[in-house]
């Protein structure tokens, strides 16, 4: 049968025989987001050994990839070639916490596959979620370097009806709107109060005036 080998973020998997397609459950593996496997190949091959490794950062010769790295991973062959198979199917899961403070776009998530000519972005689909986890399957044409990534969540609209004192209205901050709405109000009430002191000095300036011509007309 089938042997599994576990360790801390790796995993190796003897295969004594694969007849066209096997599925392979990896069950807990720590430090590793790789939970099964299944190698589908054009002919019958014998003696398969295949080793998953979660590498703790980006091989240095291996180019950048724009996105947020999850984890990068490699899967490493024995006795079996690239040229051999149908296909890979790689079931991978995030850890939602991990989801939540990286910030990432849940439905962004993908398997990424390196090779001569750089990263290429699998196809890769939703299966199911646990309380823990969200699960994904990619398919791959072979075996190679991975990296399990996705986009940051950009920020998000008000919806109408809410308010923010951080957004903004056609290009200018609100609160800065506030303040000049604020100032507008002050300057027009001390224009107003200045008005209407001016107004009523002169219209008591000139009831004194004709106080006095009718005190000399008394006279």
């Amino acid at each position: 049968g089938i042997t599994i080998i576990r360790g801390i973020g790796t995993v190796t998997i003897i295969i004594p025989s694969i007849n066209t397609t096997v599925d392979i459950g990896l069950g807990t593996v720590a430090n590793l987001y790789v939970d099964k496997i299944t190698i589908s190949t054009k002919t019958i091959q014998e003696n398969v050994q295949t080793t998953i490794n979660s590498l703790a950062a980006r091989p240095s010769n291996v180019t950048a990839l724009n996105a947020t790295i999850i984890s990068y991973l490699e899967i490493i062959p024995k006795n079996i070639k690239d040229s051999s198979l149908t296909n890979v199917k790689i079931r991978f899961f995030v850890p939602k916490g991990l989801i939540k403070s990286n910030n990432i776009d849940e439905t962004t998530i993908k398997l990424y596959r390196f090779d001569a000519n750089g990263w290429t972005a699998l196809p890769t689909a939703r299966t199911y979620d646990d309380s823990n986890a969200i699960y994904y399957e990619s398919i791959s044409p072979g075996f190679s370097i991975y990296a399990i990534a996705g986009q940051t969540i950009a920020q998000k609209p008000v919806p109408s009806g809410e308010k923010s004192t951080g957004g903004t209205e056609n290009g200018f901050p609100l609160l800065t709107l506030s303040l000049v709405v604020l100032v507008a109000i002050g300057l027009t009430a001390f224009i107003w109060l200045y008005l209407h002191r001016s107004r009523r000095r002169h219209v008591l300036k000139h009831q004194n005036v004709l106080w006095h011509q009718l005190k000399e007309i008394e006279k």
